[in-house]
């Protein structure tokens, strides 16, 4: 008769041991990987809205898509605030709605998937999901003090002539050099909480003039952010600063 040996313990918690040891080495690749595919789809998605606002001009004189549009019809290519680059939509106390920024491709039917509008990275501080309760675009309340609205995590068109004059330094497409940036990855301050203000981990995708996406990791970029005391308000140099890091 033959005997049947089971596993000791030490030989069980050797195989643990080993288990644990394998997780540990893969699971940082995986999450790796998964940030990759992220930022691939968010350069899918910002390839996507390049070739759109090209669509645009040719139907608009060549104009690119306004800053925003007021309740009066009148088109407006000041930037206020940093933050202005990333509303999509926006309705005022009276209930009217008006489209900002890229939003304008949506409202003309030039594009017709709502994912393409918000980078799919771990970090991303609107996400299409936040819009999509009863069918995109469905209005929330940002916070007690904001309008209700859409916002994106692309900054769009985020160029100013200078810092005495923040008009948009682009409005039509035959002005746009190469290096221009078109759109960016949300750049906002850094929520020690969630890490949020790097977009994928380490940088930033930008979509430039000529329609390429490139990732950009200038480290600096973050710590003139970080050094801001109101990078999303009306700290125009650091922000100037930031987009010239990105070229």
């Amino acid at each position: 008769m033959h005997k049947q040996h089971g596993f000791t313990l030490i030989e069980l918690l050797v195989v643990i041991a080993i288990i644990a040891l394998l997780m540990g080495i893969l699971m940082p690749a995986l999450r790796s990987a998964r940030e990759q595919a992220r930022r691939t789809v968010c350069s899918a998605h910002m390839h996507d809205l390049g070739i759109s606002i090209n669509l645009y001009s040719e139907h608009e004189d060549g104009f690119l898509p306004a800053l925003r549009v007021g309740q009066d019809g009148a088109v407006r290519y000041n930037q206020d605030v940093n933050h202005h680059a990333r509303w999509w939509r926006i309705h005022n106390q009276a209930g009217q709605m008006s489209y900002w920024n890229l939003g304008l491709l949506w409202k003309t039917e030039i594009v017709e998937n709502g994912k393409i509008f918000f980078c799919p990275g771990a970090k991303a501080a609107f996400e299409y999901k936040d819009y999509t309760e009863e069918g995109f675009p469905t209005d929330i309340q940002i916070s007690a003090t904001s309008s209700r609205g859409v916002r994106v995590p692309y900054s769009y068109n985020p160029e100013c002539i200078s810092l005495s004059d923040r008009t948009r330094k682009y409005k039509k497409m035959p002005e746009l050099k190469t290096s221009a940036l078109l759109v960016v990855d949300h750049l906002t301050t850094t929520n020690p909480a969630t890490g949020a203000g790097i977009a994928h981990g380490k940088g930033w995708n930008v979509l430039r003039g000529d329609n390429s996406v490139a990732f950009s990791v200038n480290r600096e970029v973050q710590d003139v952010i970080d050094a801001s005391n109101s990078f999303d308000g009306k700290d125009y140099e650091a922000l100037d600063k930031v987009l010239q890091l990105l070229k």
